[in-house]
């Protein structure tokens, strides 16, 4: 018996995936069984990586997982008629990807001698995931210097921009929670709250700031119209104020350089 399906990537070929997944689904993970009830909720998908599109040597942007999961909802609405659900859904725009990225970055320049990481540049080629997530936790940066050092009891809110991210007498109503990039409700299940970010034991302290640079070689080009969303027609609300980057420059090395003056500028 399988205890959850968990999606990183787009295959291949779509149609076997996309057939074993379905059986998997449909038979409460036990795809050697008849067919006789089809159960709901069906057993756990944790997913990530959800960019519709992306680009390789081709000129026009290739289908992503973001489309492969699209296909696999839709096939398993027309089959059931009911809503595939995610337990999870990680990876870009996600915080919680940038706090690691915090994380390891700090980790990393202690070795090097450096105290602290001042500021994180995020340069990605999409604004919908790379710039959007960059923004996000930026935002989650510039509230969290907010929370007084010695209240520990304050909670962070992952994932819904429109949402509340500092919970100022930590008594939530769970009726009021939004649905989490990370953790969502389903069906008869209980709401899950993710406690506040810096909640860890390694003391580590987090960036000041995190600045996104667009650059134009990848999904994202001047030239064209192409309008490129990530998996957020269904479960991500999408802010599009974060998804205007703090820099647009042509390539990866005028994000480079982009950043170089800016560091030296600041010193």
């Amino acid at each position: 018996m399988l205890a959850a399906v968990i999606l990183f990537g787009e295959p291949v070929r779509w149609e076997t995936p996309l057939q074993l997944i379905l059986d998997v689904l449909l038979t409460n993970g036990k795809p050697s069984d008849e067919l006789s009830d089809m159960p709901y909720p069906h057993i756990p998908i944790l997913a990530c990586n959800m960019d519709l599109l992306w680009m390789s040597e081709h000129k026009l942007p290739r289908l992503g997982h973001g489309c492969f999961l699209t296909s696999l909802e839709c096939l398993y609405q027309k089959i059931t008629g009911k809503e595939l659900k995610y337990t999870a859904l990680c990876g870009k725009p996600s915080e919680i990807t940038y706090h690691h990225a915090d994380f390891i970055l700090t980790q990393q320049a202690k070795l090097l001698g450096v105290d602290r990481v001042q500021t994180i540049y995020c340069v990605g080629d999409n604004p919908e995931t790379d710039i959007y997530g960059g923004n996000l936790y930026n935002r989650y940066l510039q509230r969290r210097r907010l929370i007084t050092a010695g209240d520990k009891t304050r909670r962070v809110k992952l994932a819904s921009p429109d949402a509340e991210f500092l919970d100022e007498d930590g008594e939530d109503d769970l009726s009021d929670l939004e649905d989490s990039l990370l953790f969502q409700r389903d069906s008869g299940a209980n709401v899950r709250i993710i406690q506040s970010l810096e909640e860890d034991t390694s003391g580590v302290e987090k960036a000041h700031t995190c600045e996104s640079i667009l650059v134009c070689t990848g999904v994202f080009k001047e030239t064209t119209n192409i309008r490129v969303s990530t998996h957020n027609h269904r479960d991500f609300v999408i802010d599009p104020s974060l998804t205007t980057p703090t820099h647009l420059v042509s390539d990866v090395y005028e994000a480079v350089k982009k950043v170089f003056q800016k560091e030296n500028y600041s010193q």
